[in-house]
Parts: structure tokens; sequence; C-alpha cells
């Protein structure tokens, strides 16, 4: 393997002593400043003029959210957690409708595809991040589905329907919930059966030939059982025009979810819910190919004008240039595509024993399985082929009992998850197919996880005002991981020499590697946390928590990872958070303040070096903030600001230019900055809405290797929504991005291969009609 030209050879990393030692004092002092600030508020504004908790509130999008985030029903801004939650109006106002929508309207988030339209969900919370598109990888940003975990990050970018609201929790949640949320998680919570008969449809026609329809109907079925039905279609044609063929990222989604809920007796419920998603073969999977070279060892685009390769001005190692200014127009030759199915039952009991104790049984099983091939040159030469796939087993049980009480809240249980996932990535080089750079590589492996868990944590009231928590899970994971790597056809790099035959490589096994193959580990969380509520209207909190996410293997797609750089550790963190939650001016005003500090061991870094992805164990440490501002002045007027702050430091990273060097986080913006503004006008009995909101993200790089080609530049997008309802009627006009902003999602270093980086956008101006009727 390592004859074969343009590849780069792994090294492992070297690790440092635990970063509290030199960061410890700055956190302490980051966590101070918050509360001061919050406290310096308090007795100016919400301490003289106290409102009860009766008092009215302002309608509008900033108001009062009931959340679950502990596992109980409580009001958002009762939670001493940071967290944004969206209900299921305040996202129709917005006009939402997908995760990756959603999660711009959040500071310190990023949810975004590295591949393409609805290939996979990159969520990234506070610069914590699992970017790395091997199948067998589960992020440490969990995504919960009717608090079902949801382990594979190519089942999460999908669009959303008929959800009661959304929680986005930022912060260690390991405690609570059962699965990888070091950084934090998200849980899309769907509209569930009421007694009442209900229902909607919404259909939208937009641009690029969109077609969605969203409908939703349930109610009773007797007076001790209810159902719901919803479902939808969403299909539009590709935006990113070929000039060398067809457009491509176009989007294909049906989705349909059935409910039934029945009183079993007075204090007994059953819940069950089935639903299916598939994803019909799409044209997807396309980059931009820009030309790049190195200058005295540092990469850089490469000007119009110079001849780096001997292939002519301008152009690439294979001979190209592109010559379609602009971002999402190129030529290709190979047309990638997308095909998802996904369905999922779910089994919930819950039997109230008394006013204050309830135990809740739930049971999932998750059949998952995908897809997919890319162009990955992005020319019309026959460069790079890349399909990959998954089929995915998952089972998952949670038996959990709550107590609330006056002064003491409690919530335990036990926790089982059991995933099996079979995958497949094959790279390969068509067009020098029988020459000495002859290469087409298959990487299959397998992965199997078991984990069990216990978990507990209560809070008690202190004083009238001070809350004390605690709590903790203890986890046993067992990992199994199988994979090789065969050689469908290889050059010697020198002379007109091919390997033909498939030739294993590579083979990491319980056959080869013994115990290695097989990880087996104790892990822990836990939270210690103190709020003070100073009024009705001020919440204060201060908390340390500790996160784990477990070891894990990396796939050999690239056909360069050595069976020694095949495992990679688990990681652990320690958070310190201070924030608050203020209700101002009689209410008009919400301001949510928190800030943090990570000290990470052996966090999980991603890097792409060639073509081989793969995760190291570095220690790393983050810290920043975020404020979320609520105004609502009137009942026709909602503004909101949400403003994050993000510092990251990966130590001893070993990049292809610079050495061993300290580097910052992937996805990680130093600022992102959303806001929203809504008016509304009564007519007659109906209602005019304008709404405008926006998103930046300031520069931020695609790979822990922070060079110039993995630099994604800052960049905003600009939305906009007016409509009219009356009687639970809506018609709406909208435009997304509406100043077509060319925002880069993902960007990759090819000098090595093809003298290129390679680009992937956001969506391009986006604009449509949608009708929706209540009923």
């Amino acid at each position: 393997m390592a004859y074969h030209n343009g590849f780069y050879a792994l090294q492992s990393l070297s690790k440092r002593p635990n970063l509290f030692q030199t960061y410890g004092a700055r956190a302490t002092r980051a966590s101070i400043a918050a509360l001061a600030i919050s406290i310096s508020m308090v007795p100016a504004c919400a301490l003289a003029q106290e409102v009860g908790p009766g008092a009215p509130q302002p309608e509008g999008l900033g108001g009062d959210i009931v959340v679950t985030a502990q596992r109980r029903e409580q009001r958002l801004d009762k939670v001493g957690l940071s967290i944004s939650a969206f209900s299921a109006d305040q996202m129709q106002a917005m006009g939402v409708q997908s995760a990756t929508e959603l999660a711009s309207k959040v500071p310190g988030v990023v949810l975004e595809s590295s591949g393409g339209s609805g290939l996979n969900g990159n969520l990234t919370m506070r610069g914590v991040a699992a970017t790395d598109f091997s199948t067998n990888q589960e992020s440490p940003n969990a995504i919960y589905f009717d608090d079902i975990y949801v382990s594979s990050p190519y089942e999460t970018n999908f669009p959303v329907y008929d959800l009661e609201r959304v929680e986005i929790l930022r912060g260690p949640q390991g405690t609570l919930f059962g699965r990888n949320s070091t950084g934090g998680l998200a849980n899309f919570i769907t509209k569930k059966p009421t007694d009442r008969s209900e229902g909607f449809v919404s259909a939208t026609i937009g641009n690029y030939d969109q077609k969605r329809l969203e409908a939703a109907m349930g109610g009773p079925l007797d007076d001790k059982t209810q159902f719901r039905i919803s479902g939808m279609l969403d299909y539009s044609d590709g935006w990113w025009k070929n000039a060398a063929g067809p457009d491509t990222n176009a989007q294909k989604f049906f989705g349909v979810r059935g409910q039934i809920q029945r009183d079993l007796s007075h204090n007994f419920k059953a819940y069950f819910a089935i639903s299916y998603d598939r994803n019909p073969r799409a044209r997807i999977g396309t980059y931009d190919s820009q030309p790049a070279y190195l200058v005295n060892g540092t990469p850089q685009l490469l000007p119009a004008d110079v001849d780096a390769y001997g292939t002519g001005p301008g152009n690439d190692a294979t001979g190209y240039r592109d010559p379609y200014p602009g971002a999402r127009k190129t030529a290709f030759n190979a047309v990638g595509y997308l095909k998802k199915e996904r369905v999922s039952p779910t089994l919930r009991l819950e039997w109230n024993a008394s006013d204050e104790i309830s135990l809740i049984s739930l049971t999932n099983y998750t059949h998952f399985k995908f897809a997919y091939a890319e162009d990955c040159d992005g020319t019309p030469l026959n460069a790079c082929y890349f399909p990959s796939g998954q089929n995915l087993n998952q089972w998952s049980e949670e038996l959990r009992m709550s107590k609330v009480g006056d002064r003491f809240n409690f919530t335990g249980g036990l926790y089982f998850l059991d995933i099996k996932q079979s995958n497949y990535q094959n790279y390969s080089f068509p067009a020098y197919a029988g020459t000495e750079f002859a290469f087409d590589i298959s990487n299959v492996f397998d992965q199997h996880v078991r984990s069990y868990s216990a978990f507990a944590q209560g809070d008690y009231a202190l004083t009238d005002r001070l809350k004390l928590t605690v709590g903790g899970r203890v986890l046993h994971d067992t990992k199994s991981f199988s994979s090789q790597v065969y050689y469908n056809e290889l050059g010697d790099g020198v002379i007109n020499t091919v390997y033909d035959p498939p030739l294993l490589g590579y083979d990491f096994s319980e056959a080869t590697v013994g115990r290695a193959a097989k990880k087996k580990e104790w892990l822990w969380s836990g939270r210690l946390q103190l709020d003070y509520t100073a009024s009705d209207d001020a919440l204060l909190y201060a908390s340390v928590s500790r996160g784990v996410k477990g070891s894990g293997f990396n796939s050999n797609a690239g056909g360069t990872t050595s069976l020694m750089q095949t495992p990679f550790g688990a990681e652990t963190m320690i958070a310190y958070e201070a924030g608050s939650k203020l209700k101002l001016f009689d209410r008009t005003v919400r301001l949510n303040l928190s800030t943090f500090y990570y000290d990470y061991s052996d966090f999980q870094a991603f890097q792409l070096q060639g073509l081989t992805s793969f995760v190291t164990n570095n220690d790393a440490y983050m810290y920043g903030g975020e404020m979320e501002l609520s105004v609502t002045p009137m009942r026709s007027l909602d503004l909101q600001l949400g403003v994050a702050n993000l510092h990251t430091k990966v130590h001893d990273v070993n990049t292809s230019y610079s050495g061993v060097v300290d580097q910052g986080a992937v996805n990680a913006p130093k600022w992102t900055v959303n806001g929203l503004a809504r008016k509304s006008f009564d007519v007659g009995s109906g209602q005019i809405a304008f709404v405008y909101d926006f998103s930046y993200q300031s520069k931020r790089y695609s790979s822990v290797d922070n060079n110039a080609m993995n630099l994604l530049p800052a960049a905003t997008l600009h939305n906009a929504r007016a409509s009219y309802s009356r009687d639970g009627f809506e018609i709406a006009a909208f435009v997304k991005n509406f100043t077509n902003a060319a925002k880069q999602v993902s960007a990759f270093d090819y000098i090595a291969l093809f003298g290129t980086r390679i680009v992937t956008y956001a969506p391009p101006r986006r604009y449509g009609i949608e009708l929706r009727k209540d009923f």
C-alpha cells in the first residue's frame, strides 16, 4: 500500500495532561462573569417588579413552552439548562420544513450534510462534532425522535412533519438520555393522539418544481382509544446545475406515521406508533472541483495563469479547470444517487402508580438502510467514484420511574441498546483502469454495539429558592468490529503493471487481531447543579458535568489505515456551565445567558487525509457562551436575537503541511448569530403576518487539519415569509436564502490526489407558496 501514488500514511498522536490544570482558572472566571451579569440585571428589572406566575403573557413566538428536557413536564424558563425549544405553531410561523432549517435558528448549533441534500446530518454543538462520514460512527450530539435514540447520522437529515415541538439541549445530557450526548442533543417530539377530532392538510409548490404535501388527522375511536395518522410527500428537482448531464441534489421523500393510544385502566395507558420513511432514488452526490497547489509547502488555490502540473495554465493534475464561475454549476460525468428506507415501531407503556409516581416502559425497533454514490472528483473526467451503504438494525428498551413532589423530584431507570450494522465503502479511479495508476478498492465492515446502563437524577429544594440537582449514569458497552479491504485493481505507480485479482490487503477481525477487535468498557457520566430562583422571573444556575462517549473503530475506505490505527479510545469531558433565564419589563423581554468551559481528555477528532477519513484521540478544550433574547413589545410584534461565541483548541494534531500543532475543532465557528422579526396585522376577521429571519456563521473548518483547503468562509442566509390566515386557513409566500448566498458546507483537500479542493454548497434561493387548512 505504501507504494501507491498520492496517499498518506497516518501517524499516531501524542496526548497531553489534563487540561483543567492549565485552563481551569479561565473556566472559573467565565462562570463567575456570567453569574455576575445575570445577578446585576435581576434587581434592576425583575425583583423590582415581582410578577406572579399567573400573570398574562404576551402572545407571540417568545411565549412559554412546556418541555421534557428532564424527563418530566416543565416550563422552559424553569429548567436550568441551555435549551432552545420550538412549538409546532412557532415552526409553522417561521416556515421551517427540515431539521437543518430549524438548527440554523439556534445559537451555537450547526446541522449540515457533508455530501448533499438528505445524505446525512452532522450535528455540531459548541464545537463538539463528529463529521466523519464513515457509516459506522455515532455522533457525540445525539438526535432523539420521541425519546428514541437515532444511532446512524444517515438517518438524521430528514424533513420534519406533524411535530408537537423540538427541544435542543446544549451541554452534556448523558445522565437522563441514554447515549452519546457529550455536546448536547436534539429531541423531535411528534404530535400525539388527542380525545378530540382534529387534523390539517398543507400543500407547497415552489421553484425547482417542488411539490410538498403534508397531512394529519386523528381523534377518538371510543371513550378509551385515540388515534392519529400523518404523512408527507416532498419532491423537487435538482438545484445543482450540471453542464455535462442531469442536474443533481434533487429531493425525494415519503413518510407516514400511525399512532394509537388506549387507556387500559384509569391509571395505565398503552401507546403504539410505527413510522415508515423512504427516500426513493434521487440524483445527488456532487462537488465543485477547484484547482489547488502547494506554494512553499502551503496549500493555495491555483491561479488561472500558473501551470503547476504541466497540464496547462490553471488546470489541475488531470488537465481540467471548471469553466463555470460561481457556485452550484459545474460539469461532471458520473451522476451520484441516494436512496433510503427506515421503519421504526415503538411501544410505550405508562403506569401512574399515584399522583407522584409514574413508571414508563419504552421499547423500539428500527431498521434502516441506505445506498449512496458520488462523483468524488467533480469533473467531467471519470476519475473518482465513491459508492457506500449501510444496513442497520437497532433495538432499545428503557424502564423509567419518576417521582414528582413539592421539594424532591427523582427520575431513574435502566436502559438497553443493541445496534447491528453491515457497511460498505468503495473508491475507484475508472479513468486510470488498466494503467500503472489503477485503483479500485472496497471496504466491507460490520459492527455490533451492545450497551447496558443504569441512571438516576434527583433534585431537592434546599430552600424555597435554592435547589440542588445530583445525577449519574453507569454504562457497560461492548463493541465488536470486523473490516476487510479488497483491492479489485491496483497499479504499481511506476510501470504499466496492474494487479488484477481481488487482493485482501487489510483484515481487522478477531481472527487477525484477537481481543483488539472487541472493546468492553465501563463508563460513567454525572451532573451536579445548583439552581437559584431569585424571583418568579429570574432563574440562575451553575453546574459541573461529566460527559463520555465510548471508544470506536475507524473504517478504511482509502486503504491506508493500519491495524494499529483502526481502534480509537473513549473521550471524557468535564463541563462547567453557568447561566440565567430572565423575564424583564413586565415579561415582554426574555433573556437567556449561558457560559461554559469544556475540558476534554482524548477528544475524538475527525480528519481527512487523501481518501482516508479517521478519528484520533487528542486532548482539547472549548469555551464560550450564548445569548438568546426575545422581545414581545406588543401582541403583534416579535423580535428575537441569538448570539454564540466559541473558542476551541485541539492539541497535537498531526497535520498534512504544518507538522504536529494545535488546531481548532471541526465545524466550530467563532461566531454564530441568528435573528428574527415578525409583525402581524388584523384584517377583518383574519390576520396578515410578515416574518424575516437570518443566520450567520463565521469561518470554520471541515477537518481538524485547519488548512486553507478545508476552510469554509463566513456566510449569512436571509429568509422571508408573508402569510394571511383566517378561520383555520392560511396562505403564505416564502423565499429562503433570498440573496442567493453561496454558503459552503464542506470542503476537502485533494491536492495529493488530483491537485484540487472539492466543495459542497447549501441550497440556492428557494421560493414558493404554501396553503394550509386546519380542521
